[in-house]
């Protein structure tokens, strides 16, 4: 079992598929980028046709980029141990740390446009339909626990006898059977406390999600009493957000709905500097750099503020689409896919002469093969089952 500690996150994941406002009352993610006004599209007269796509095509590739980025993390904290993230692990080294920076902006920026898409784009209109966006999440969340679960029982180096006690663990927030799993255990309750709030603001009833957001925040405390009076040991409840990732939610729900408009001669140094300095860090401090710190939050802003700035064509804008849609699947199957590649094809425990090259074979080979089976999946019905 391949385990990874919380500062390593995915996540996200990518997210679940973009829908329209009527789709949103369906009960579409609560982290769909919603049909909002493009901010490039041409202004309207009498004459000119009404355009049904308003979606952030910006936002939309922001999520394919940070799927990509996420798979690159992982690879490079995978492909290399931990035992070569040292200043005598030569190449390797600096390559494992390289992979790790470059993708450290991908989990906060889907915290950002998660709050972004509760908080500004598609506000929830009742509790129900709250709930809903959730429970789409939720289900291919439960699949694919389960699929890690039996996955586990294939991979050499896991113990069988633990399948079942890691599944139990898995319904109080454990990071096993696949530690990129972490990313959701905070993600849901998060936006169902964004959610809760908005419905609150505009005097709407909370209903189920009141109490759903009670259960989370009860959660906790329930291990204590249980063990008092049964002398039953509960799994240590992991469910719930993290400070930083709550204020990447907010903050981010700013910078995406207001974005600052930097000059390029201002914000690509800045965004040069935050790499270095996410670089350092990990060399110098601790690796991988926590997502809180300074240098990864100036790193992730900076990353969004540039990837938004791209306008994208509208002969592409379909195919955007459909990929942007596909993100959520590939960060869930991704890393069973890497688990299958370092098990029978690339070991991490043999010193590669080019280690630049083997991670870009490697990640370049999971993104693709996540991409084509999540793509496949959605063609044929089955996204709102494998995400």
């Amino acid at each position: 079992m391949i385990g990874r500690t919380e500062g390593a996150g995915p996540t996200v994941v990518p997210l679940p598929d973009v829908n329209t406002a009527a789709a949103a009352d369906r009960g579409t993610p609560v982290d769909a980028v919603p049909p909002v006004e493009d901010p490039a599209a041409p202004v309207r007269t009498a004459a000119t046709p009404v355009v049904e796509d308003r979606r952030r095509y910006d936002i939309e590739l922001l999520r394919i980029v940070a799927s990509v980025a996420v798979i690159v993390l992982h690879t490079a904290g995978l492909l290399f141990p931990v035992e070569t993230k040292n200043p005598l692990g030569g190449a390797a080294h600096w390559v494992a740390l390289s992979g790790d920076t470059l993708g450290r902006f991908a989990v906060p920026a889907f915290f950002a446009i998660s709050g972004w898409a509760v908080l500004v784009a598609s506000p929830p209109k009742s509790g129900s339909i709250l709930m809903r966006r959730v429970v789409r999440v939720i289900v291919p969340m439960a699949v694919w626990t389960i699929v890690y679960l039996l996955w586990s029982l294939v991979l050499p180096a896991t113990d069988p006898t633990l399948t079942g006690q890691l599944g139990i663990n898995a319904l109080f927030g454990s990071v096993q059977p696949a530690f990129h799993m972490w990313y959701l255990y905070g993600y849901i309750p998060l936006i169902i406390l964004l959610g809760c709030v908005q419905l609150a603001v505009s005097g709407r009833s909370l209903r189920l999600a009141g109490v759903v957001l009670l259960f989370f925040a009860v959660l906790p405390t329930i291990a204590t009493p249980v063990l008092v009076l049964t002398g039953v040991v509960l799994p240590r409840a992991q469910w719930g957000p993290a400070f930083y990732q709550i204020a990447y939610a907010v903050g981010g729900a700013v910078l995406l709905a207001r974005p600052l408009r930097l000059r390029l001669v201002v914000l690509i140094p800045l965004h040069v500097l935050a790499f270095v300095a996410v670089l350092w860090w990990e060399h110098t401090i601790l690796a991988p750099a926590p997502y809180g710190t300074v240098a990864v939050t100036v790193y992730t802003a900076t990353s969004i503020l540039l990837i938004t700035r791209i306008r994208v064509p509208l002969r592409v804008r379909a195919f955007v689409r459909r990929l942007a849609d596909a993100s959520f699947g590939v960060y869930l199957v991704h890393i069973l896919l890497l688990q299958a590649v370092l098990t029978w094809w690339a070991d991490p425990h043999v010193a590669h002469p080019y280690p630049g090259l083997w991670l870009a074979a490697v990640a370049g080979t999971v993104v693709v093969v996540s991409f084509v089976l999540s793509l496949a999946w959605g063609r044929v019905g089955w996204r709102k089952i494998l995400g």
